[in-house]
């Protein structure tokens, strides 16, 4: 049973043959992905999300074309935006490509990059936004600039935690008031709180429990906190 404004201790890969065709309006999913490093000191490269790798697999490969096809699937219509490294980018543009789909690469660039640079770019992790031509963007031209500033204080100790801000951005930019999103990497919440504060319905899932009880904390303190005014 999918119920709005849930969201579930559990795994994606159980989750997801679950959902019914065309539930969803959109999906917004932070999968785990390696980000690498170069520069001196370094012998080739290197995996920085060592904490995250103490609790999911990181030789998994959570764009292959299996795992994109249900995310379009369970779109109203596809609507789907995923944040990865840059090797994740080909494997995202090619499905695009592939299903007469339109796509979106949106670089997010850190205030304060990690000085792991030698002869090379400064490190950046991307976006890609994969649509069809139904989607009705919001009218408001903030919302539209395709790249990402981010370098907001980290609140949960999640080591991949995305920026509320930029979060907000994206729900306001691609979804409705009253729409329907979906989650399968919650992490520690920050989705869930953007749908939530933007008055956008929304149901996910996170494997781990420490994250997942966070995320239902920071729900509960952003909904008292409404109540106060």
């Amino acid at each position: 049973m999918i119920n709005k404004d849930t969201i579930l201790n559990a795994d994606i890969m159980e989750v997801l043959p679950q959902i019914p065709d065309g539930t969803f309006d959109c999906v917004i999913s932070d999968p785990p992905y390696q980000f690498e490093a170069h520069g001196r000191g370094f012998s080739g490269k290197r995996t920085i999300y060592k904490e995250m790798a103490q609790w999911t697999n990181m030789d998994n490969d959570w764009y292959n074309e299996d795992i994109l096809k249900e995310y379009v699937r369970i779109c109203k219509f596809p609507n789907v935006f995923l944040f990865g490294g840059k090797r994740d980018v080909y494997k995202m543009l090619k499905f695009a490509a592939e299903n007469n789909l339109e796509y979106w690469i949106i670089p997010v660039c850190k205030k304060a990059p990690a000085p792991f640079t030698n002869n090379t770019w400064l490190t950046s992790e991307f976006a890609v936004h994969i649509v069809d031509r139904r989607l009705d963007y919001t009218k408001e031209y903030n919302l539209k600039i395709p790249y990402f500033i981010v370098g907001g204080q980290k609140t949960t100790g999640h080591p991949n935690e995305k920026d509320l801000p930029m979060v907000k951005r994206i729900v306001a930019n691609i979804t409705k008031e009253g729409d329907f999103v979906f989650d399968g990497f919650m992490g520690s919440g920050t989705t869930a709180l953007a749908c939530q504060s933007l008055k956008r319905h929304f149901f996910g899932c996170e494997i781990n429990k420490d994250y997942y009880d966070k995320a239902l904390k920071r729900l509960d303190d952003e909904s008292r906190q409404g109540e106060l005014f």
